[in-house]
């Protein structure tokens, strides 16, 4: 399924040693820090398709 929505950006406050966590976590597996967040909250029942949880990033360097 391909969103054809426009993205919107959102932000939140939190602590600095959480965005540490959260940035080590998301190299550690390889992938963008909006990826591993998608990923979590599809975890926690937000249906979320499969097209958003993909980095973009990898599939841009496979096309170049």
């Amino acid at each position: 399924m391909v969103i054809t929505e426009p993205e919107v950006t959102i932000q939140l406050k939190i602590p600095a040693s959480l965005k540490r966590k959260i940035q080590q976590i998301a190299l550690d597996r390889d992938e963008t820090i909006k990826t591993f967040i998608l990923k979590s909250i599809k975890k926690n029942g937000v249906a979320i398709p499969e097209s958003l949880t993909v980095d973009r990033r990898k599939k841009r360097l496979k096309d170049v």
